[in-house]
């Protein structure tokens, strides 16, 4: 069933099935993990073509190398130079284009490995710019995120019975998104203004296989389509 090469031993393979209300308006995406779990390769069917849009290649020293392709399977001109700490999370991400360096994305993690706050710099600055901070309660929950240079912002409120609220402030409006999660902890619904998403059937480490969005569509004239979404994902 799958196409395109494959670097690396592969451990574990990922199947997104993304079907519309329309039957013949299906996606099809894969993504391949090696042994230590690293993604080295994404892409997605259409039909039964298979088009690579990512092929990840790792080193020795922490790193790797992020190339993109473009929707005909044709290597693009942008690809990423990632380095990563000793927990395997990302510390800096340097964006090239035709081998010029054009951006730099710098995180900055707390003694309990949360990132607390991510830089931004493209080769016009000469200085970071902080784009991005997160804030944590005392049980290492995030509770906040804010876009420092736009002021976009969203809160995390958590409710006594495992449930959740985020307010979300975004595009000069803010509303709520509200998740339901199971005796197990796993989430299992959000609901917002205009959206709704349905989890079901998780797999032994946690990672949900079935998911359900009710997309809403309004104008001035109140409710004009609805679409719904399925996506089932296979491990």
């Amino acid at each position: 069933m799958f196409g395109g090469t494959v670097s690396g031993p592969v451990k574990k393979v990922s199947i997104t099935v993304k079907q519309h209300d329309d039957p013949s308006d299906t996606l099809t995406s894969v993504a391949f993990f090696d042994t230590n779990r690293n993604i080295v390769q994404t892409g997605y069917y259409r039909g039964k073509k298979f088009i690579i849009d990512g092929i990840y290649r790792y080193s020795d020293n922490n790193s790797c190398l992020h190339y993109q392709y473009d929707e005909n399977g044709v290597e693009d001109t942008h690809y990423y130079k990632i380095y990563f700490n000793a927990n395997g999370q990302e510390l800096l991400k340097f964006g090239y284009w035709k081998d010029k360096l054009i951006r730099v994305d710098s995180m900055v993690y707390d003694t309990q490995s949360h990132l607390i706050a991510k830089y931004v710099s493209n080769y016009m600055e000469r200085t970071p710019l902080l784009q991005t901070v997160y804030t944590y309660d005392s049980l290492g929950r995030i509770i906040k995120e804010q876009n420092i240079k736009t002021g976009e912002y969203y809160t995390v409120s958590y409710l006594t019975n495992g449930n959740y609220k985020k307010t979300i402030n975004e595009n000069g409006r803010t509303y709520t998104e509200n998740y339901i999660v199971n005796k197990a902890g796993q989430l299992i619904e959000c609901k917002s203004e205009g959206k709704k998403e349905k989890y079901s059937h998780y797999d032994k480490y946690g990672n949900w296989l079935k998911r359900e969005v009710v997309l809403n569509t309004y104008t001035s004239t109140g409710l004009v389509g609805t679409t719904t979404e399925r996506v089932i994902e296979y491990w």
